[in-house]
């Protein structure tokens, strides 16, 4: 959800290196459909290139700034954040701040679910004011059984004031759903991979 809106469902593949430098690319198989974006810290840390696929894709190659205002309003998170990790880094940020007591919650360990046919633990989080979480009402976070790392996150915001059933309140305030498939963790990545010429082949 972006500016109060909720996006339509998007299927991206993406591809993430973490050494020897941070590098993404993703392409998108719905939603902006053919949509590329590349961005590698080796090449220039402050700017991703963006190719827009369909009927935009004339328009040349542009160079934004990942934080910047043109590339956060596609996006909740911005690039640099991308891919398997960086969601759990996040995780980990927001439950240390609950473990010292600096957001109020309740956490609830779930029955296990299946994502993308792998079993996975899943956890509830149920914050008690929007006062000590301004964003977040409530987070369900699934987590691999055998590696231990995040599959899907679902999360929900605050509603406006009025009564409301509780499908109706669950369509309402979901603010964002990640979920991450058919994962590999066991193929090194070329460097061409991450190359900022579009007319090149990534395979």
């Amino acid at each position: 959800r972006i500016g109060g809106d909720l996006r339509e469902n998007e299927n991206i593949e993406m591809k993430v290196r973490h050494t020897p430098f941070f590098s993404v690319y993703m392409r998108w198989k719905a939603g902006q459909v053919g949509q590329q974006v590349v961005y590698n810290v080796e090449v220039n840390p402050d700017r991703m290139a963006v190719k827009f696929g369909g009927r935009r894709g004339f328009i040349p190659v542009l160079k934004l700034d990942p934080h910047g205002e043109a590339a956060m309003k596609e996006t909740r998170h911005p690039v640099t954040q991308a891919g398997i990790l960086a969601m759990a880094e996040r995780i980990i940020i927001h439950r240390r701040e609950e473990l010292d007591g600096k957001v109020p919650v309740v956490c609830t360990r779930e029955e296990d679910v299946l994502v993308d046919d792998r079993p996975c633990y899943c956890f509830r989080f149920d914050y008690p004011s929007q006062e000590s979480s301004p964003i977040y009402r409530s987070s369900r976070i699934m987590i691999d059984t055998r590696y231990h790392i995040p599959l899907q996150a679902i999360n929900h915001t605050w509603a406006a004031e009025g009564e409301q059933s509780t499908a109706e309140l669950a369509e309402e305030t979901l603010i964002e759903e990640y979920m991450f498939s058919q994962f590999n963790f066991g193929v090194e990545i070329a460097a061409e991979a991450f190359n900022l010429d579009f007319t090149r082949s990534r395979n």
